[in-house]
């Protein structure tokens, strides 16, 4: 069977060890740092039933659950002030939802979410950005500002495609002045794009890390607070048996090195606010 547990382990000083951070039988996705880096907020489950979402404080032994839902509840994002997650839940009609930290029942955040899973949303939670095919039929980024506007396209869009294939992922810098979009569209291949924010026709998207060869699919990552350094998990193509690792790249210089290695499997890395410390997913077969 396939299982995945996250662990978490510092970014600097490779003697430093790995600790294990979450091991529910279910599995456990979508790891988020808390504004001040001391908690961690992920969806889990036990054996059965839905995913919930969870708060596990690094000076605590076991998480709280903040969640009681008969739908999968993920969270996608932390308000600023630490009081409040912004959630995902499987439940129609499509909305974003928001809970207390201290738990209680979900409440609306933005009432129509558009048909799509892929949701980034702005470190000040006042822009939500989306990525899905508008009327011609070629997938964009779509930016609702305040997040209950109207979603807008964004534009210019060069990696505009009528063509997807693997997972993409996009995500907002800390510092909410760029995004970064991973996609494999009509190019037949994986590419990074980073879409300057708010949209400026003089400062168009640009593609980086074009180097990077993925054996893995679309790779997920995770920014550093420097907002220009980010944490790949990839599966490297041409080496034998490729099992996915987390790597640190350069978004500026394309630069990338190697943060982990071996036999087991890891990926979705979530970054400290200090970039300290990452906590991520490892995968084991048997």
């Amino acid at each position: 069977g396939d299982h995945r547990d996250l662990h978490s382990f510092p970014t600097r000083r490779s003697s430093d060890l790995f600790t294990p951070f979450s091991f529910a039988p279910g599995g456990q996705y979508s790891a988020l740092w808390s504004p001040d880096g001391k908690a961690v907020a992920y969806a889990s489950r036990g054996a059965d039933g839905p995913y919930e979402t969870y708060i596990r404080y690094l000076d605590a032994a076991t998480p709280v659950q903040v969640t009681h839902t008969e739908e999968n509840a993920a969270p996608i994002a932390w308000a600023p002030d630490g009081q409040r997650l912004l959630l995902s839940i499987d439940r129609q009609p499509a909305a974003i939802w928001s809970v207390a930290t201290v738990g209680g029942d979900p409440e609306v955040f933005v009432p129509k979410k558009p048909p799509t899973r892929l949701t980034s949303v702005s470190p000040d939670i006042q822009s939500v950005a989306y990525f899905y095919p508008g009327d011609d039929g070629r997938y964009g980024v779509w930016i609702s500002s305040p997040p209950t506007a109207e979603p807008k396209r964004y534009l210019p869009d060069p990696y505009a495609t009528k063509d997807l294939y693997n997972d993409p992922k996009l995500k907002f810098s800390p510092d909410g002045k760029q995004m970064l979009l991973t996609m494999n569209g009509g190019r037949h291949r994986e590419e990074a794009w980073i879409l300057p924010y708010p949209p400026n026709p003089s400062r168009p998207p640009r593609m980086v890390l074009s180097t990077l060869q993925s054996a893995g699919g679309t790779p997920g990552f995770a920014w550093m607070p420097d907002s220009r350094h980010i944490v790949f998990g990839l599966a490297r193509a041409g080496v034998g048996d490729p099992s996915e690792q987390l790597w640190l790249a350069d978004t500026v210089s394309g630069e990338y090195h190697a943060l982990t290695s071996g036999t087991t499997f890891r990926s979705a890395p979530a970054i400290s606010p200090d970039g300290q410390r990452i906590v991520f997913r490892e995968g084991t077969g048997s």
